[in-house]
């Protein structure tokens, strides 16, 4: 296997173990699996939590803000080989395949969709 797709590999991983920690409102378990400082870059500015107790105090809090109060779960598609991260609810974009908004993922960018 090529370090490119152990790379890869690993990468999926952890944005899998990350979706099953906020699917099952597993605050402890997603907090565990974020490297400090965590950074977040989005088209509304960088957020960055120091330590723990940031995360703890603010980080879920503005994620459901700004996931609405349809959201009820993200899923993590594989089918294609073009990982897409699907947030899905009510609130989910009419024009996506299987009324799912899409997080594509790109080497420089990510994209937040609810």
């Amino acid at each position: 296997m090529s370090a490119t797709t152990e790379a890869s590999n690993a990468a999926v991983t952890a944005i899998a173990e990350f979706m099953a920690a906020l699917n099952a409102r597993d605050d402890a378990a997603l907090y565990d699996l974020l490297h400090l400082p965590h950074v977040r870059i989005s088209g509304e500015g960088v957020a960055i939590w120091h330590d723990r107790a940031e995360l703890e105090e603010t980080y879920l809090r503005d994620f459901y803000a700004r996931a609405g109060p349809d959201w009820h779960h993200t899923t993590l598609d594989l089918h294609r080989g073009d990982p897409q991260l699907r947030a899905q609810g009510p609130r989910a974009d009419p024009v996506s395949p299987g009324g799912t908004n899409r997080i594509r993922p790109s080497p420089l960018t990510a994209r937040y969709g609810s």
